[in-house]
């Protein structure tokens, strides 16, 4: 009977750590989802910001480069 409740002793506990181990991976995956949604964001963005520097340099330069051709 001892060694019996000792065993439950040491599954409950191990389903105790399987559970926070869950809970952990669960909190850095939603961590890790939000933090490449923003990177694709932001990467997304880098061809309207090149084209606005660009409008940029050919209004106070007056040189114009179309870089489609």
């Amino acid at each position: 009977m001892a060694l019996r409740l000792h065993q439950l002793l040491i599954e409950s506990t191990l389903n105790v750590e399987i559970y926070r181990e869950e809970s952990l991976n669960s909190a850095q995956q939603k961590n890790l989802t939000t933090e490449l949604n923003r990177g694709n964001q932001i990467l997304q963005a880098i061809p309207s910001m090149l084209n606005q520097v660009n409008e940029l340099y050919s209004a106070s330069t007056g040189y114009y480069n179309n870089s489609n051709g």
